[in-house]
């Protein structure tokens, strides 16, 4: 009987979950969670409803909760770590990430999250061996290449940033996030062709980004090519009428008689 009732309670927060009803079925795994039963069958059900709740002090407490009665559970350390992440506290969310990494030391999103950590605290040597650690398991792991790209660029290593925002790119070829790096690259580059370039494959992918727009308005700007500029100014203060830096071009091109 008491399995019977087990199984239905889990049934119904199996069901709720798969639903995003992650209230109701928190109510389910929880009385399952309490009342004795194997707590295996439904921990990471709870830790999930938390996480996609974004209540991480419930998700902290129940990792803690878990772990004084049961034995180490990967899944257990990586939400704890996860949770700890989103609070900033690294150095912390550092110490449960490794613990999970001991259980699997090559579970690519622990290792993923791990290294987001290292990039964070600015823990350059650490972030490097994490990100070729990952790169020796999955050579095209975009997330990993883009963010060697913006460590690179971050010290104004271009050549490097340029390398891997290429290697990023070979993976995702629309992704306009690497899109506008490699634009940015190429721009303190002294590369404005190139720049211009990229810049027009980004815009004809996402027409409205008003980022990449300012920054082809700067490059027509540099390039001395003020007919195209007027168009682009148009278009950005149509976005967004406020736009300071848009208003201020404008305003500086109609006092030299260049708009």
């Amino acid at each position: 009987m008491f399995f019977i009732f087990k199984e239905f309670l889990l049934f119904l927060g199996e069901f709720f979950y798969l639903l995003r009803f992650f209230k109701q079925s928190l109510y389910f795994y929880k009385k399952v969670y309490f009342a004795g039963f194997n707590k295996d069958e439904c921990i990471e059900h709870i830790l999930s409803c938390y996480t996609a709740l974004y209540d991480l002090d419930s998700v902290i407490y129940y990792c803690d909760d878990y772990l004084e009665s049961e034995d180490v559970n990967f899944n257990v350390y990586y939400f704890k770590a996860q949770a700890l992440s989103y609070k900033g506290l690294y150095d912390e969310a550092l110490k449960y990430y490794d613990l999970a990494l001991d259980i699997c030391p090559e579970n690519l999103i622990a290792l993923i999250a791990k290294s987001d950590v290292l990039f964070k605290m600015g823990k350059d040597d650490l972030f490097l061996e994490c990100c070729e650690k990952i790169l020796r398991l999955d050579s095209e792991n975009f997330h990993i290449l883009y963010n060697k790209s913006c460590f690179y660029f971050n010290k104004e290593e271009w050549d490097l940033a340029l390398e891997f925002v290429n290697k990023s790119l070979e993976v995702d070829g629309s992704d306009l996030n690497a899109l506008s790096t490699k634009s940015k690259i190429f721009i303190n580059m002294g590369l404005l062709d190139e720049a211009m370039g990229t810049l027009d494959i980004l815009l004809a992918i996402y027409p409205n980004s008003i980022d990449d727009l300012m920054n082809k308005i700067f490059v027509l700007l540099d390039k001395g090519d003020y007919s195209e500029v007027r168009g682009y100014l148009e278009k950005v203060l149509k976005l967004d009428p406020t736009n300071e830096a848009a208003l201020k071009i404008k305003e500086d091109m109609l006092e030299n008689n260049d708009y």
